[in-house]
C-alpha cells in the first residue's frame, strides 16, 4: 500500500491536506475533512483517488474548503475560525505550488452542501482567487442540477456506479462558476473576502 501523507499527522481537529504521492497528481478540492488520516482512508478520500486513477493519475492530494473535520458539514460551526479558514486557504496554495507534485490538474467536489455555511463559499472564491495564477485544468466528475461539481460521497458513488465502472472527469468552468459566486456574495450583507467587503 501506498504510504499516505497527512497534513497535520494525529490531529482529531482539523486536517488541510490528506494523498498519495505519485508521478503524475491531481489536486482534489472536497468540502470538509471527516475520519480519513495517515493511517487509513475513509469512503470519500477512497472515492477521490478512484476518480484520481481512473483518470490515469497515480497520485493525489485532497483539500477542503474548510479543514475541521466532521461526518457532515451542516454540523460545523456557522461562523468560521478566521485563523484556521486563512491557513487551510495559504496551505491549499502551498501544495499548488508544490514542484515535487507538479500538480497541473484539479478535481473539485463539494456538492450543494455550500449552502449549508457561507464561510464554504468564500471558501470557494478564495481558492480559485489562490490558484488562478497557476493557469490549472479544472474538473468534476458530474454537476449536479444546481450546477454545483458533485462530492463523491460514497451514496453518491455507490447508488449510480458499480465497482467496474470507470468515474471520468469532466471539464469545469471554475471561471464562470466562481464569478457567479462573488455576484451571489455580493448581494450579502457584512460578507468580507480578504478584510474588504465585496463592491
Amino acid at each position: 500500500m501506498d504510504e499516505i501523507f497527512c497534513i497535520p499527522k494525529d490531529d482529531n481537529e482539523k486536517r488541510f491536506i490528506i494523498g498519495k504521492k505519485g508521478k503524475r497528481n491531481l489536486l482534489c478540492v472536497g468540502l470538509n475533512p471527516n475520519t480519513a488520516n495517515e493511517n487509513n482512508l475513509d469512503a470519500t478520500s477512497r472515492n477521490f483517488e478512484r476518480i484520481a486513477n481512473d483518470n490515469g493519475f497515480d497520485g493525489w492530494c485532497l483539500v477542503n474548503l474548510y479543514p475541521t473535520r466532521n461526518p457532515k458539514g451542516k454540523n460545523l460551526s456557522n461562523i468560521a475560525d478566521d485563523k484556521l479558514f486563512w491557513e487551510n486557504i495559504q496551505q491549499i496554495d502551498t501544495i499548488t505550488c508544490s514542484k515535487e507534485l507538479k500538480i497541473k490538474d484539479v478535481l473539485v467536489g463539494w456538492g450543494n452542501d455550500i449552502n449549508d455555511k457561507i464561510y464554504f463559499k468564500v471558501s470557494i472564491y478564495q481558492i480559485y482567487e489562490r490558484l488562478k495564477k497557476h493557469n490549472l485544468n479544472y474538473h468534476s466528475f458530474r454537476t449536479n442540477k444546481s450546477g454545483n461539481p458533485s462530492h463523491p460521497s460514497p451514496m453518491t458513488i455507490n447508488t449510480r456506479y458499480k465497482v467496474t465502472d470507470k468515474l471520468m472527469m469532466n471539464k469545469f468552468d471554475f471561471e464562470s462558476y466562481a464569478n457567479d459566486l462573488k455576484s451571489e456574495l455580493k448581494m450579502i450583507p457584512n460578507i468580507t473576502i480578504d478584510g474588504k467587503a465585496f463592491e
